[in-house]
């Protein structure tokens, strides 16, 4: 606990504010497959929920790691089915016993970009934060990061992979590809004009170089016919924006 929050009482008011927060947040989730989640993989669960009332059944979790995002998925909509795209092995190999026992839910291990192609993933030292583009020196200043191997994954395109594989159309893409979400995005034209939503991590500085930031990806969307229509729970107020989640909207979808 900071120093701080013992001689300035209304900072320790406001953290204890926060975990009190955190811990109802993660009550709802308790007696469900996601309740041994911490507050730290749950930033979307209001946005998942906003997509859920909306008729979203059918969810695509591109940079799925190790399936927390999925079993998430699963307690807030029992009924959903989740399709998966993550090229780390290690990682897909978690996903596989996380959601064990599981039906329509299907893991494809493989990255997703504009074409069909292989490409270095930067390997890091927290492998979440692996990506296809390089670690920037502000991104392994700000994290603590290094890349320590670098290996060739196969990448596709998502319009490619649906009609190839039959996949049922989505309601909502997520997107945690750690800047390469424009890439993504440009690989899926036809699949998103038939897409409600698009849950993305945003960012607001470069953590890798040739990354996408918010601005363009929200002006990508919005040419798309996507809009804003939610932050995550970790959006803060009144200081700088590194990262947070981001639900886009169909524009026109109250008139479908």
């Amino acid at each position: 606990m900071r120093k701080e929050l013992f001689y300035k009482p209304h900072l320790l008011l406001a953290r204890l504010a926060e975990i009190a927060e955190q811990r109802a947040r993660l009550r709802r989730l308790r007696g469900t497959c996601a309740q041994n989640l911490t507050h730290y993989h749950v930033d979307s669960l209001e946005l998942i929920e906003i997509a859920a009332q909306a008729g979203a059944k059918v969810f695509y979790d591109v940079g799925a790691n190790v399936g927390s995002w999925a079993l998430l998925c699963r307690a807030l909509v029992p009924e959903s089915t989740i399709v998966a795209f993550e090229p780390l092995a290690a990682h897909c190999e978690k996903f596989h016993a996380a959601m064990s026992g599981f039906d329509h839910v299907r893991l494809f291990e493989i990255a997703l970009g504009e074409r069909d192609e292989s490409r270095p993933l930067h390997v890091t030292s927290f492998s979440d934060a692996s990506s296809l583009l390089p670690l920037s020196a502000a991104g392994a200043d700000l994290f603590s990061l290094k890349t320590i191997e670098s290996v060739r994954v196969p990448v596709d395109s998502l319009d490619h992979v649906l009609s190839a594989e039959s996949l049922p159309q989505p309601d909502l893409i997520k997107l945690d590809v750690q800047g390469f979400e424009l890439a993504v995005l440009k690989g899926a034209s036809a699949v998103l004009e038939r897409t409600e939503w698009v849950l993305a991590e945003a960012s607001f500085r470069t953590f890798y170089n040739g990354q996408v930031l918010f601005s363009e990806l929200a002006g990508f969307l919005g040419r798309s016919g996507f809009e804003v229509h939610a932050f995550g729970h970790s959006m803060r107020i009144g200081r700088p924006l590194d990262q947070v989640d981001v639900l886009f909207g169909r524009i026109d979808r109250d008139r479908r």
